[in-house]
């Protein structure tokens, strides 16, 4: 299989596009409540209580349910839930279209049971665009689980649908719907609509969305070495040195316990002496599918800028990318490398970091995410659109309809016609024992039997001594006719006809 793999060119952004951007402050949706949560540094508003026309939710067929006990540790976001007994949705209006983070937070609470069974789909537009249809949640448990999306929102007016499954429920516990900072450098071709399916924090702890700039969850790395004695772990105090206006990266782009911790090569592991080195981690993803890599870099470890720093990152060991920390302006300075690459049949996603040369311990990884890109669905029609078509549609039946009737009248009338037309040619042709024969010197007959030219008749007429011989000839088909299928009583009244007509004459 020929394999596609982009490589993409990093963004350079501007002073002001970089400084800009802040965590905004909506919108944040607690699910099922009347009250106000704070977590992961934002506020996190009830439903019940959103008020204006900025958020709105069907609440035809939805309950609400809460965590009575307290016994669990969880979050306030998954104490309460709303409950969808039929299709329902979400609805949000935003201050400008542009890139968006998306996030659903799905928990099955101590109580009703029916909830950690749930199976239900869910779908986003925004416009006329599909951003993501029919995604599919199952197996709650009381353990939070929370789907994340990026997605280029083409409309302000932006709709979250939930559709349960026959005989369950669907819900959500909470939902996240901000604006994000578009350093995506996505070919067009790409839809930025992209689902989150690994975050790693790459020699270093878990980070939770108490401890992000965007309520981002880091997960380890070490489950995901291909070798776990191939690299070890480093970590520094000093604060990452971000360079505005740069193809570095900001604060928003991974907090700053990401860039202060990376794993290296461990020479001591190696095999053999003067062996060049890599480390791999290997991520589970589905086959052939289309998927966003992004690497986080800060060089923690080298004490001067120096080429001897720099080395290669391979994707799915084919792709081999330059990635020099020499170029930094300065030490501890991070970067990224976005690339876009298919996954093979495999199932699986390899990402390395390898020496250029021997004997010289470069390579680093402080972060990895990769993001699956969402199948691209069908434009929804738009409600004049859809009235439009329907119009037409009708119209277009109602001309058939009119057209089959006038020519189902037609069809009457010359079937009338033609019946009115076989009566009377049976009225004129009544059964005579002498065909009609066209008049006229030279004519034939209807049959083709030979004609007199003289008496214009079937009659032979034939000369001899003063002698005239009258014949009259019927021919089998003639009286087949002549007689309704050899009836008797016809047969005799034309036996009786024939013998009048010899013996009396005209």
């Amino acid at each position: 299989m020929t394999m596609l793999v982009i490589l993409l060119l990093l963004p350079r952004l501007t002073l002001s596009a970089t400084s800009s951007y802040s965590l905004p402050e909506k919108y944040y949706v607690n699910c099922g409540s009347d009250s106000d949560v704070i977590y992961g540094g934002r506020t996190f508003v009830g439903d019940m209580t959103s008020g204006g026309n900025s958020v709105s939710f069907t609440k035809e067929g939805t309950e609400t349910s809460s965590n009575q006990s307290g016994s669990s540790t969880s979050p306030g976001i998954y104490q309460t839930v709303r409950i969808f007994r039929r299709t329902s949705s979400y609805k949000f209006q935003l201050d400008s279209a542009g890139l968006h983070f998306v996030r659903l937070h799905f928990s099955a609470l101590s109580s009703p049971t029916e909830i950690s069974t749930a199976r239900f789909t869910v779908s986003a537009t925004s416009g006329s665009n599909h951003h993501f249809k029919s995604f599919s949640v199952q197996n709650l448990t009381e353990t939070p689980r929370v789907e994340e999306f990026l997605l280029m929102i083409s409309s302000p007016e932006f709709e979250i649908q939930f559709v349960p499954d026959p005989s369950s429920v669907a819900l959500v516990n909470a939902i996240e719907v901000f604006s994000a900072r578009d350093d995506l450098d996505i070919l067009s071709k790409f839809d930025k609509n992209l689902h989150t399916v690994y975050r790693l924090n790459v020699g270093g702890k878990k980070i939770t969305p108490e401890n992000d700039t965007l309520g981002r969850t880091w997960s380890l790395d070490d489950d995901f070495l291909y070798r776990k004695d191939a690299a070890r772990n480093n970590q520094t105090a000093q604060k990452p040195n971000y360079e505005s206006g740069s193809v570095s990266a900001t604060e928003y782009t991974a907090p700053d316990p990401v860039y202060k911790t990376t794993k290296t090569m461990n020479r001591s592991s190696s095999e053999g002496v003067g062996l060049l080195m890599n480390v791999t981690w290997s991520l589970k993803v589905k086959s052939n599918t289309r998927h966003f890599v992004r690497t986080h870099f800060c060089d923690i470890l080298s004490k001067t800028l120096n080429p001897d720093s720099d080395f290669y990152l391979y994707v799915n060991g084919h792709l081999r990318i330059d990635v020099k920390p020499s170029e930094r302006v300065r030490l501890v300075t991070p970067f990224y490398k976005d690339v876009v690459d298919v996954s093979d049949g495999s199932g699986l996603l390899n990402v390395s970091i390898g020496t250029k040369e021997l004997r010289v311990d470069a390579g680093f990884l402080n972060g990895l995410e990769v993001m699956e890109f969402m199948e691209k669905s069908a434009s929804v029609s738009s409600s004049k659109s859809s009235s439009m078509v329907y119009i037409i549609g009708g119209c277009v039946a109602a001309g058939l309809i009119l057209v089959l009737s006038l020519l189902f009248m037609v069809f009457l009338k010359r079937r009338r016609s033609k019946n009115k037309k076989k009566k009377a040619d049976a009225e004129v042709t009544v059964w005579s024992p002498l065909p009609l024969y066209r008049g006229g010197g030279g004519g034939g007959s209807s049959d083709n039997r030979p004609f007199d030219p003289v008496n214009n008749s079937p009659l032979c007429n034939t000369q001899s001594s003063n002698t005239t011989k009258l014949e009259l000839k019927l021919y089998f088909h003639q009286r087949l006719n002549g007689s309704s299928q050899f009836s008797v009583a016809t047969l005799v009244e034309a036996q009786y006809a024939s013998f009048d007509y010899l013996s009396n004459g005209p």
